[in-house]
């Protein structure tokens, strides 16, 4: 058994994620009569002990440890967490490091959590499995399954959602990771244009309507760079469009097309533009290659015509989210992607703008609208194998999962930070009539999500661990009209992949692929855009020329092992009939 171990440490080792796996790690003081088991009492520990977890940290938050959510949580439970925080800029690097030391391991890592990285961290037994019947550790004994034994609301939501199970569960058959929980719809971003401008323009004097085309779009914006819009005088400082690489704007312009995302992705195009008619599609619900397309193609040409014409902020590859906002605020901007119009140009001016639905093109006949997590995202918390307090840690996340804190866990205490609307009768509302509204005290003074930010984990990070229709409920005017502006989009929204399971030997494939072709595309697709003067020689997706040896690149991008999209379009297929065979099973 030790030369067992010393084998996988050896293996672990050449990894880049876990060079862990019981190697040296050192034992923890632990006393497991101190745990309550109980779980209807609130309180998880007789003695106050101290669990350390690692988190993201969004740009607006302060301490964590601060958040009243979870100084609320230690006074209910008795359990004091200490965080380390690292910037979101950062937090995947540093995660990567955080698992890699023995002297000081992690109890926990909360949010955030990379799928494919979880299932390599379990195929090593890095992490504590979560259903296991059987399982047991030197710390507590045989303590089996820790969300049937100590997780009675998590257990609910997994009995009740089929899809919980398919998004967790492991080749092995064991549960590694925990998921959000949305009864409502995943999590996806809001495109929003200036109605203000849109109304200056003789496109919408003549069709009186929003866009419903990308050409159409381009219109629209062509006619923001031509004329002063935000009348300032200046006609050349309006961006027609602008966005930084890590939002959604991509996703909305490449959804006109036939897709969603810019990667692997499920093709669920029934039908395609063969240039002439419209043909039944060969690749119709199987894995492809996105970059490989006609429809990428012709993504490029139209965001290069774009770029050249001046429709587009010449700094999308320098921008970040506090660039877009100082371009919001000054009045400049037509049209850009968030979860709320207020959060990029402010409450002042957010009523200025509407939510542009799905695009069609002359290429795609589908509306669809890429939503980036599903209602069940299983990267919300995992537990390493070396923590002892693997119990504590499954009842503190149970707190989050019951339905009677989602308010807390999202906007604070009731009758403090939020409270329930007066009725047209007169009586003051609590929740038990469909039509009961709540609104959120933010103080005079304070902007909406710096002030939930010094309450909850869950502002500017874009989800929460468990959202039920309670959040839908709230009538402050500027978030009642974020979810109108969201309802523009649930018929439509589409991952670019279910949430897939790999095996282990899937995962190394994938990523040996991924990482080389990675290379070939942050080469390329910033080049096709922008290098409008082909200084580079290479890059204009116009050109045969160019777009064959880009396709090349990436069909050779790999090792000896495995190269090319069309492998590693293969791994993701395998996965994904695996997917469907299980939902099929649960299903019957």
């Amino acid at each position: 058994m030790k030369r067992i171990l010393s084998l996988l440490c050896a293996v672990a080792l050449a990894l880049p994620l876990f060079a862990l796996i019981g190697c040296g790690t050192q034992k923890v003081d632990y006393d497991p009569d101190n745990f309550i088991s109980d779980t209807s009492n609130p309180q998880i520990v007789k003695e106050k002990v101290t669990i350390k977890m690692f988190v993201p940290k969004a740009s607006i938050q302060g301490q964590w440890e601060d958040m009243f959510i979870f100084r609320y949580m230690e006074e209910v439970t008795n359990i004091h967490v200490e965080f380390e925080e690292v910037m979101l800029s950062s937090y995947s690097e540093k995660r990567g490091l955080r698992w890699e030391s023995k002297k000081d391991p992690t109890d926990a890592f909360m949010l955030g959590n990379n799928a494919d990285e979880v299932t390599q961290a379990s195929a090593f037994g890095a992490l504590t499995p979560l259903n296991d019947p059987n399982a047991s550790d030197e710390y507590s004994g045989s303590y089996g399954s820790l969300i049937d034994n100590y997780m009675p609301n998590y257990k609910k939501w997994l009995d009740k959602y089929d899809e919980i199970e398919l998004a967790t569960t492991q080749a092995d058959g064991n549960i590694y990771s925990f998921s959000s929980v949305s009864t409502l719809y995943g999590g996806f971003a809001t495109q929003y244009l200036n109605k203000k401008w849109l109304e200056k323009t003789d496109w919408y004097a003549e069709n009186e309507r929003l866009p419903e085309t990308i050409e159409e779009l381009e219109v629209i914006l062509t006619e923001f760079s031509e004329k002063d819009m935000n009348g300032n005088g200046d006609r050349n400082d309006e961006i027609p469009l602008s966005y930084f690489t890590t939002d959604e704007t991509k996703n909305f312009l490449m959804s006109a097309f036939g897709f969603v995302g810019t990667g692997v992705e499920v093709d669920t195009r029934e039908k395609i533009w063969d240039g002439k008619a419209w043909t039944d599609n060969p690749a119709y619900n199987q894995i492809v290659w996105v970059p490989a397309t006609d429809a990428y193609r012709t993504y490029l040409q139209t965001l290069r015509r774009w770029y050249a014409n001046g429709l587009i902020d010449p700094n999308i590859y320098e921008n970040d989210a506090q660039d877009l906002a100082a371009k919001g605020y000054a009045e400049r901007l037509g049209c850009f992607s968030s979860a709320g119009a207020f959060l990029v140009v402010g409450e002042e001016l957010a009523s200025d703008y509407v939510a542009i639905g799905p695009l069609t093109s002359a290429i795609s006949q589908d509306k669809i609208w890429y939503q980036y997590s599903s209602q069940f995202d299983p990267t919300i918390l995992v537990i390493p194998q070396t923590t002892p307090y693997k119990r504590e840690i499954a009842r503190w996340l149970d707190f989050f999962y019951d339905e009677a804190n989602v308010a807390l866990q999202s906007y604070g205490q009731e009758g403090v930070h939020w409270d329930w609307d007066v009725r047209e009768d007169g009586t003051k509302g609590d929740g038990s009539l469909e039509t009961d509204t709540w609104h959120f005290n933010v103080p005079e003074g304070m902007e909406r999500e710096t002030y939930r930010a010094t309450l909850t984990y869950s502002a500017g990070l874009g989800g929460r661990i468990l959202e039920t229709e309670w959040n839908m409920r709230e009538s402050t005017p500027i978030q009642a009209q974020v979810f109108k502006d969201r309802q523009t989009y649930v018929d439509y929204l589409k991952p670019s992949l279910p949430p897939l399971i790999y095996t282990s030997d899937q995962m190394t494939l994938i990523t040996e692929v991924e990482t080389a072709i990675g290379t070939v595309m942050s080469n390329s697709t910033a080049y096709f855009i922008t290098d409008i003067n082909n200084a580079k020689g290479e890059y204009d997706p116009n050109k045969d020329s160019d777009w064959n040896a880009f396709i090349a690149k990436m069909e050779n991008a790999g090792n000896s092992i495995i190269r090319g999209y069309d492998a590693l379009c293969e791994q993701y297929q395998e996965a994904y009939e695996t997917y469907l065979a299980k939902k099929a099973a649960l299903q019957q």
